[in-house]
């Protein structure tokens, strides 16, 4: 799958995206405040808004998806119903009922399969009974053969940040997921899992597998072994100390050359995190996801950006990557064909390629980074 054009207006806020179009790699590049981060924010709730009925962030919303799967273009085109703005707990989530479909089209290699009004539900030009109204045509119909791919695709939309290590332990849980998970290509696709119980699930089950998660990571951090347990096995004192005594909690754990002890993720950096969360997401991945990464150094030092920046490139034939950067190295290591210019002008942002811009395509001998802070298209980035 690949995203090839996006636009959204929420037009309760005033704020729209003309349309953008992306390629296999992109780094959206531009001031702070252009709308680099509500880009990805944006594709991320549209995800949700396909998928389930978490709809709070898109009264008033409309937009158009333009993705390509398997050979397949496919056009979701949609309308949220709007709110009364002159109510003063307008923006306060759960003031209102979830919002609904006033307007859904789907389109697939430029034939409308879905058609979706207020008032009447086509299928294929074919009028179905009511449905509902909060749920997407994706979601009602994602049994159909033409609307599958698309459904599934939607779930290959891959937006996540480290979330909190303090989790429990269980067993039976992960006994039961590698039940219902019995093959590597099953655990790629199981969405909803978390990242290090995967993780673990891979170091027990597929040892070989999990030693190129670690001899990548050894290559970034001068460490000896990375392991993924328990806080009572890996750090059992400070398991005493910190942690009910009933449970098992989940732990990763480093071991520095010349130390005995782990060092678990409580004492780990954030940026070590962070690097091992990119290796494993990236890793899991089916082909065809998409990526989605805000500020992608942030938290990340010198000592592990290059490394991860060409492990990112290296897999960008068969994922799609959207990212978001400031940070020198990476700019100055992504080729500007894959840059993406982000402008605003009051709520209305506008994105370029690169390509577009006369003054990137030169023969200076500035380093990238400084021909993007000369751009009269970055310096005025917003007016």
């Amino acid at each position: 799958m690949t995203i090839r054009k996006f636009e959204f207006y929420d037009k309760l806020r005033g704020w729209k995206l003309n349309e953008v179009s992306f390629g296999n790699f992109n780094l959206l590049v531009g001031l702070s405040g252009v709308g680099k981060s509500q880009i990805i924010e944006k594709l991320n709730s549209i995800c949700h808004v396909g998928l389930t009925s978490q709809k709070e962030d898109v009264y008033d919303c409309e937009w158009k998806l333009d993705i390509s799967i398997e050979g397949f273009n496919y056009i979701w085109e949609v309308a949220m119903s709007s709110v009364d703005r002159d109510r003063n707990d307008i923006h306060l989530i759960g003031a209102y009922d979830v919002p609904y479909f006033i307007k859904e089209k789907v389109i697939c290699n430029g034939e409308e399969i879905v058609s979706r009004s207020k008032d009447k539900f086509l299928w294929s030009k074919d009028s179905l009974p009511k449905l509902s109204k909060n749920e997407s045509a994706i979601t009602l119909l994602r049994d159909e053969d033409i609307i599958s791919p698309l459904y599934k695709a939607l779930k290959y939309f891959i937006f996540r940040q480290i979330s909190s290590f303090i989790q429990p332990f269980d067993k039976s849980s992960i006994k039961r997921l590698r039940h219902n998970y019995p093959t590597l290509d099953s655990l790629r696709r199981a969405k909803d899992v978390i990242w290090y119980v995967k993780a673990y699930i891979l170091q027990e089950d597929y040892p070989s597998e999990f030693e190129l998660i670690k001899e990548q990571y050894k290559e970034i951090f001068k460490i000896s072994d990375i392991k993924i347990g328990t806080m009572r096995e890996l750090e059992p004192l400070g398991f005493q100390i910190g942690l009910p005594i009933q449970q098992e909690w989940f732990a990763v754990g480093i071991k520095e050359f010349a130390m005995s002890d782990w060092i678990t993720n409580n004492r780990i950096s954030s940026g070590m995190l962070k690097t091992l969360l990119y290796l494993l997401e990236i890793y899991f991945a089916p082909k065809g996801s998409v990526i989605m990464i805000d500020d992608f150094e942030n938290s990340m030092g010198q000592n592990c950006l290059p490394q991860l920046t060409d492990y990112i490139l290296r897999y960008s034939n068969d994922i799609q990557f959207i990212l978001t950067s400031h940070h020198p190295y990476v700019i100055n290591n992504i080729p500007t064909k894959w840059w993406k210019i982000v402008t605003r002008k009051g709520s209305e942002v506008t994105v370029k390629d690169a390509d577009s811009i006369p003054a990137l395509k030169t023969g200076s001998k500035l380093d990238k980074f400084t021909l993007l802070m000369n751009l009269k298209e970055y310096e005025e980035g917003i007016q």
